[in-house]
């Protein structure tokens, strides 16, 4: 059976997460060089990374996540507190822990984990003031 989770955003409005099937890795596959081309389009900009990653889930894997009726990813985003930003990345690697642990076996994890390092240390950068002496 296929899993999913919803959660609960912004008063009450409600974003399902669903795990990936195979056909939704193989569409990905196959728009591959237009995903990276647009990620690498939004260079380090951690906000403009994370708004164009919630857009290609949406086009990519539309049947994956389910949003607020009338909501745009974009809008989505807009409205959305850290946490929920966190709850929202814990959710997606609890429905598709299966997913990521074939990647993990197949060495991929390593790669995205090292992407998902950089991206922590860009918020970072943006989010913490740094001292002047």
């Amino acid at each position: 059976m296929r899993k999913q989770k919803e959660f609960q955003v912004n008063d009450g409005e409600k974003i399902i997460i669903k795990e990936f099937r195979i056909g939704d890795i193989l569409n990905l596959q196959e728009h591959y060089s237009d995903v990276v081309a647009r990620l690498e389009k939004a260079g380090n900009n951690v906000m403009e990374l994370f708004a164009e990653a919630i857009k290609i889930y949406s086009e990519y894997f539309s049947e994956c996540l389910i949003l607020p009726a009338g909501k745009s990813p974009k809008n989505l985003l807009n409205d959305l507190s850290f946490s929920e930003i966190k709850e929202i990345y814990r959710i997606f690697s609890e429905v598709n822990s299966d997913f990521l642990g074939i990647l993990e076996f197949v060495g991929i994890q390593e790669t995205l984990n090292r992407q998902i390092q950089k991206i922590r240390q860009d918020a970072r950068k943006l989010f913490v003031l740094e001292e002047t002496t």
